[in-house]
């Protein structure tokens, strides 16, 4: 509650320093039906699983999502924006969720 009371009464805010850059990948299928495979899933958990903070993965079987999320999600934290940014143009590049 401090750094509220001194915004409103002082007009300062100190914010806190950056510890962690977080991204999130959105694994979309193309197309339509339900979700027939998803390739490139073991690639990434081999080169970036430690950069894996939490994953809600497609599984066979499920309908396609209406959701902005799509089929699933992988979101990656490093203290490197640069690191967390190549983790996800390499997971994006790689992941396919097959739909049919």
């Amino acid at each position: 509650y401090r750094a509220w009371a001194r915004l409103v009464v002082k007009d300062e805010f100190d914010p806190p320093p950056h510890r962690f850059a977080a991204g999130g990948a959105y694994l979309r299928g193309q197309g339509q039906g339900r979700v027939q495979a998803v390739h490139g899933l073991a690639e990434v958990q081999r080169d970036l699983g430690h950069l894996i903070v939490e994953a809600k993965l497609p599984q066979v079987g499920q309908p396609q999502s209406s959701s902005y999320e799509g089929e699933g999600y992988i979101l990656f934290r490093h203290p490197e924006t640069a690191v967390v940014e190549e983790a996800l143009r390499r997971t994006i590049s790689t992941v396919r969720v097959e739909l049919g």
